[in-house]
């Protein structure tokens, strides 16, 4: 059980408390998820007379079916909402240990370091593990420091949470670069004029063609590694067919047919 002492007040804080008391997200949004709402999305489709409307899903005229993938949409965006004020949090927790102890060099999983501290206490009051927890630090660092406009469009449900891992793999080899604020306005503005749900193979190859462009030789050494990180054995996971490819992620590195990147 995660419990300190408040500054100031002297209060014990628990965050057992904030986990046994009552959630208050029913409270504050049960009423733009309810079947009300979706009888609302349903007659915007009949706004212009049309009985028969196709929605958001192509080529069902169902009007139940219509209704609820448009709330679907709806809901996937309210989580990229809470998803962004998550990193937020996260990173607000980090950097305030942070400057409480000083900088470790370099982290060494095997050290009770700050960057440990952090990774256990954003797990245990999240439920995950000390490991993910560092990954999600990590990820909203690199979210506010290196692509904040790419950032922004999370808050508002134009990519996914699932994707921002895709981001921070495609843009690692831009910290400190003077073109890294110019791959990230031109990566926001392609998610928000993009009208749809974005795979993890079309954001990467999205992501890699602006960064070619403005810095070849980062996607040729991001690739490069991938390519390194590549292994060929067997093993009981491998499948039939013996190949295991390591941590690749073929959705994460450029052109899918091997060729080079368009500058056009």
């Amino acid at each position: 059980m995660t419990e300190a002492m408040s500054e100031g007040t002297g209060r014990r804080w628990s965050a057992a408390d904030f986990w046994l008391g009552e959630s208050l997200w029913p409270a504050l949004l049960d009423e733009f998820v309810s079947d009300d709402v979706v009888a609302e999305v349903i007659a915007s489709y009949r706004a212009d007379g049309d009985d028969t409307p196709t929605g958001p899903v192509i080529g069902v005229s169902d009007e139940a079916v219509n209704g609820w993938s448009g709330q679907l949409i709806t809901l996937q965006r309210g989580a990229c909402y809470l998803a962004y004020h998550r990193y937020v949090a996260v990173r607000e927790i980090a950097q305030r240990v942070r400057r409480l102890r000083p900088a470790d060099e370099v982290h060494d999983f095997l050290l009770a370091d700050t960057t440990a501290l952090i990774g256990a206490r954003v797990g245990q009051l999240l439920s995950i593990s000390q490991r993910a927890a560092e990954v999600l630090v990590e990820h909203a660092d690199v979210m506010h420091e290196r692509v904040p406009k790419v950032f922004e469009q999370l808050r508002q449900g134009r990519i996914v949470p699932e994707l921002v891992p895709v981001v921070v793999a495609c843009t690692e080899l831009l910290d400190g670069c003077d073109t890294a604020a110019a791959v990230d306005a031109e990566v926001a503005e392609e998610l928000a004029r993009h009208g749809g749900a974005w795979s993890r193979a079309q954001l990467a190859t999205m992501v890699d063609r602006i960064v070619f462009r403005h810095d070849p030789d980062a996607v040729r050494e991001r690739c490069r590694r991938a390519g390194d990180k590549r292994s060929v054995h067997r093993s009981a996971a491998s499948g039939w067919d013996g190949l295991d490819h390591g941590d690749d992620d073929r959705g994460e590195c450029g052109d899918r047919d091997g060729g080079d990147f368009s500058v056009g």
